[in-house]
């Protein structure tokens, strides 16, 4: 008997074999290769070509989502395709969202999608923010950090706020990196030069591990807030459905106290999407 896979690859060819009851050399003649190559690709002895795997996922017939796993599994990064916020598909994320997010009231909550383009927010996060958003529409703004960003008064920011800037931007770069999505670089860029971020704010990010959750004294209204911030995932981060199911954020600032009030009529507001 052939050794256990020893990389993601080789344990998903032969997971996926076992699925369907198909035998090494089963699969080597539909694919016109050899048992002994299928044999060294389970192994982990040879690596796969992209041909191959998408031959393999096409012939098994597998789905989008677990192509995408093989693909990544054998060093591949798949093409995601793109999936707007209003799309039906969405209907029951975007539902799921907003109660979540009228839930936190009156703690101001948002969500945002992987460009860090705002899409959902609550009543509370609109008073404090919404006032002084150059907003006609929910698509307009161009990144969740920039209001972040600009909210921190320069004269009172932490003194590890440069650290933690910096390992925000190293988490959208490789981000960018990773699905070549140029409008995420644009993100990415624009950031860097309008917060005044070092040049080697990359470099000086490797010794900063990211973190969900930080306290940043904000500027609302002329007004000091120091509040708590706090993020979490809604989706699936790579590769578990790269390219099959976008990826959120949801972020809350918990303050230590709140006197917000309804904005009840922006586009950005929650009860839109119920």
């Amino acid at each position: 008997m052939d050794e256990p896979g020893v990389d993601p690859f080789g344990r998903f060819l032969r997971f996926w074999r076992g699925v369907f009851g198909v035998s090494q050399e089963a699969l080597a003649m539909d694919l016109a290769s050899s048992t002994r190559h299928i044999s060294r690709l389970e192994n982990g002895r040879v690596r796969p070509s992209l041909r191959m795997v998408e031959r393999i996922a096409a012939h098994l017939g597998l789905g989008k989502r677990d192509t995408q796993q093989l693909l990544w599994s054998a060093g591949y990064a798949p093409e995601s395709e793109p999936l707007g916020f209003d799309d039906p598909a969405l209907r029951w994320t975007r539902k799921g969202a907003a109660r979540t997010l009228a839930a936190f009231d009156p703690s101001p909550a948002m969500l945002f999608d992987g460009t860090a383009q705002i899409r959902m927010a609550n009543r509370a996060w609109l008073d404090w923010f919404g006032p002084g958003l150059p907003i006609e529409g929910p698509y307009t703004i161009r990144s969740y950090f920039d209001v972040l960003f600009r909210a921190v008064p320069k004269a009172e920011e932490p003194r590890n706020w440069l650290d933690t800037k910096c390992g925000i931007l190293m988490a959208l770069q490789q981000d960018a990196v990773i699905t070549g999505d140029p409008g995420m670089q644009m993100v990415v860029d624009q950031l860097a030069t309008d917060h005044g971020l070092p040049p080697d704010w990359a470099r000086r990010a490797t010794g900063f591990e990211p973190i969900s959750t930080f306290v940043v004294p904000l500027d609302i209204g002329g007004r000091r807030r120091d509040c708590t911030h706090l993020s979490t995932s809604l989706g699936a981060r790579p590769p578990a459905a790269f390219g099959t199911t976008p990826w959120f954020a949801m972020t809350v600032l918990l303050p230590a106290r709140s006197d917000a009030v309804a904005s009840e009529d922006h586009p950005l507001l929650h009860t839109h999407f119920l």
